[in-house]
């Protein structure tokens, strides 16, 4: 096992605030080289909220596929549309490993898009890493019972690649407002695009722009934002689209949502 160090992270880019009390400790890890072109990092995250009641910590997940380790239990998680909700109490950890968008095809049986919104069928050796994982205090170890179990595939799919740069490039580039930008930057038809989303990301490109719009309003959410000319920014019809949009996903209005987030 590589010896891989951890990146300790306060915030992350879709999580919608952190516990403001007690313990709450998020880290990560980059994969080894391996495994690069398949998974983004490996996560873990703790809490301790002794005898505080129980935090919801809210996501909007990004584009990717996660298997994950919890207590006794294990599972793989497709790309979600909605936004993730889980009621943090006591004490507990989940550790698990962030796939690239498209890192997670070989690993699946038929499309990405077959596995969008729920826990599919994880590799059985999958599976016994994370009974595993479950019975191990050693991060380090976690972590490297996780990265050994998956077994690459004897080839790497070209495809892999072209989906991933895409997706990365809607997220850093806020001048891909359509999926034709994306298509004619890609030099390839919508209907190519369309395709190749749907069997490796499990999502189509127009969801991950608007999922990416919303990363960045609620990054820069503050009492002092601008949010017309944010609209005008993330090329949404006008304000009150960004509102409605941001209110659906978030589950609370930016001006409201803006007056629990952190000085920046």
């Amino acid at each position: 096992m590589v010896d891989l160090p951890s990146e300790r992270l306060d915030t992350a880019r879709g999580v919608l605030h952190t516990a403001p009390d007690g313990d709450f400790d998020f880290r990560r890890w980059a994969p080894p080289e391996d495994l690069a072109p398949y998974v983004s990092w490996i996560w873990m995250v703790r809490w301790d909220r002794g005898d505080r009641p129980p935090y919801l910590q809210s996501v909007l997940p990004h584009p990717a596929a996660n298997f994950v380790v919890e207590d006794r239990t294990s599972g793989l998680w497709g790309p979600q549309k909605t936004r993730f909700d889980r009621s943090l109490a006591g004490t507990g950890r989940a550790i698990g490993i962030r796939f690239k968008p498209g890192g997670i095809a070989p690993f699946t049986d038929g499309p990405v898009s077959s596995i969008v919104d729920v826990m599919a069928p994880a590799p059985q050796a999958w599976t016994l890493a994370g009974e595993r994982v479950a019975a191990t205090e050693d991060s380090a170890q976690a972590v490297g019972l996780l990265l050994d179990a998956i077994e690459l595939p004897a080839e790497l799919d070209p495809n892999i690649a072209v989906v991933a740069d895409a997706v990365a490039l809607l997220e850093r580039d806020r001048s891909f407002t359509r999926a034709s930008h994306l298509a004619e930057h890609l030099n390839v038809s919508v209907r190519t695009l369309h395709r190749l989303f749907a069997d490796y990301v499990g999502l189509g490109p127009a969801w991950v722009i608007r999922r990416y719009r919303l990363h960045e309003a609620t990054s820069r959410a503050s009492g002092t934002v601008d949010w017309a000319a944010l609209a005008a920014e993330l090329d949404y019809a006008d304000q009150a689209h960004l509102v409605r949009d941001f209110t659906a996903m978030v589950g609370m209005s930016p001006a409201k949502y803006a007056l629990r987030a952190p000085e920046r």
